[in-house]
């Protein structure tokens, strides 16, 4: 039962964030409580404060983005091509199947903290790519293998991003424009 009112107020939070009439930047315990359908003082016995709730919040999300990355890691294609076309679909299907991911990443209420956590575990992910590029062979060994991988991905997430802003409406045009940029960009770092 507890479990089921936690992940109640997370859903509530995610669903805030998502409504594109609220400012996250206004959002309180009380408002989550009563999107979650629980009195207020229920809320608080599960969660601190709004921190609290947006932490909890986050962490479930990067959990979501720790099982997209370990699968993409599970079977890394044999090319740097390939590899982009795995990760830039793996963030494509989360930020769809997830939306609130990506309004609650770009809302006020993601902090430093929160933007810590996700680039460590993207940056474990970089490095899992970078040894495993090099001793298949896919990559070159080179110094700046990872933080060229970094770039990579971070790049690649922004058009992933923008594509999904743009709708139906030149999405698709985004995304193949951003792919063939990034798989330009990684045979660069190719052996």
């Amino acid at each position: 039962r507890s479990r089921a009112r936690v992940a109640s107020v997370i859903r509530a939070l995610v669903d805030l964030v998502s409504d594109p009439d609220v400012d996250p930047a206004d959002l309180t315990t009380a408002d989550v409580a009563a999107r979650a359908q629980l009195p207020i003082g229920s809320l608080y016995e599960y969660f601190e404060d709004m921190r609290a709730v947006v932490d909890a919040t986050v962490d479930q999300m990067l959990q979501r983005h720790d099982e997209l990355l370990m699968s993409c890691a599970a079977s890394l294609p044999g090319t740097p091509q390939a590899l982009v076309d795995v990760v830039f679909d793996s963030y494509a299907r989360l930020y769809r199947e997830e939306p609130g991911f990506l309004a609650l990443r770009n809302s006020t209420l993601f902090h430093p903290t929160h933007r810590r956590w996700l680039n460590e575990r993207v940056g474990a992910f970089v490095h899992l790519v970078a040894r495993s590029g090099t001793e298949l062979g896919s990559f070159a060994e080179r110094a700046d293998s990872v933080r060229r991988l970094e770039l990579l991905f971070a790049l690649g997430d922004t058009v992933v991003q923008e594509s999904l802003r743009q709708g139906d409406e030149g999405a698709q045009e985004i995304a193949d424009e951003g792919r063939a940029i990034l798989k330009l960009a990684v045979d660069r770092l190719a052996a």
